[in-house]
């Protein structure tokens, strides 16, 4: 999000994570949301491995999402398939 002289304009969570996701050699912002949950203590590959298990159970993503909802719904969804 970020402010001009006369409203607020949110961007696609996609965009605005765009960065940190080349960065840290994630395809897509619920990876990189993985990774931060798992405290950047696992490999990058083991990211991918993880998420191909939760992926049948995460919720849809909204438009508006932030990034503290996409981590909520990696919550849910590694609760599901009970990762911890």
């Amino acid at each position: 999000m970020y402010k001009n002289d006369e409203e607020e304009v949110y961007l696609l969570i996609g965009l605005e994570t765009l960065g940190s996701c080349v960065k840290e050699g994630f395809d897509n912002t619920e990876k990189l949301a993985l990774w931060q949950l798992r405290h950047k203590s696992i490999a990058r590959r083991s990211i991918h491995r993880e998420f191909d298990l939760i992926e049948p159970y995460l919720e849809s993503a909204i438009p508006s999402e932030k990034f503290s909802d996409v981590i909520d719904r990696i919550k849910s969804a590694v609760k599901i398939v009970n990762l911890n």
